[in-house]
């Protein structure tokens, strides 16, 4: 994540730096204070923001938001948690059932027309002090894959 930016309006419009060319227009809920906005590339050249409020009391540390940019329905097990994500779909969402209190048994697979296909199986280690953006997307080899970037819950990213 970026460092935190202050902004004085609730609509705001991102440009390039020398020739303030618009890349896109974001518009921040009447409700909330601090905000994280996700960049996702738009056609035909420019940026479709996904704002998430970070201040918000149900999203907490150890909660996790998806985000599907895939052409795929996306499914995934959170400990015993059941995950389901049309493509172009975004989910916020917690694990469940830690084993022993340390970690939880994840596992996302995506929807094919001959059967649900394993992405990956994993365990994550339950901690406390961050919660998570998970993005899916297709790979230039047309593989649905994902990464994840982890928010220590001591920093923001916008505040109108």
């Amino acid at each position: 994540l970026s460092d935190p930016l202050t902004v004085s309006q609730r609509v705001i419009v991102l440009k390039t730096v020398e020739k303030e060319i618009p890349l896109c227009s974001i518009t921040l809920p009447e409700t909330g204070s601090a905000f994280a906005i996700v960049l996702v590339t738009a056609k035909p050249a420019g940026f479709a923001p996904i704002v998430v409020r970070t201040d918000d009391p149900s999203f907490k540390a150890g909660d996790v938001f998806f985000i599907n940019r895939s052409e795929k329905t996306i499914l995934g097990k959170l400990g015993n948690t059941p995950l389901i994500l049309k493509p172009g779909e975004n989910s916020k969402t917690r694990p469940s059932s830690a084993v022993a209190e340390t970690y939880y048994d994840i596992a996302f697979a995506t929807r094919e027309e001959a059967g649900d296909k394993l992405i990956s199986s994993s365990r994550w280690p339950v901690d406390n002090n961050l919660r998570s953006y998970i993005f899916f997307f297709t790979n230039a080899q047309g593989k649905t894959t994902f990464r994840a970037v982890d928010e220590y819950m001591t920093s923001t990213v916008v505040r109108p």
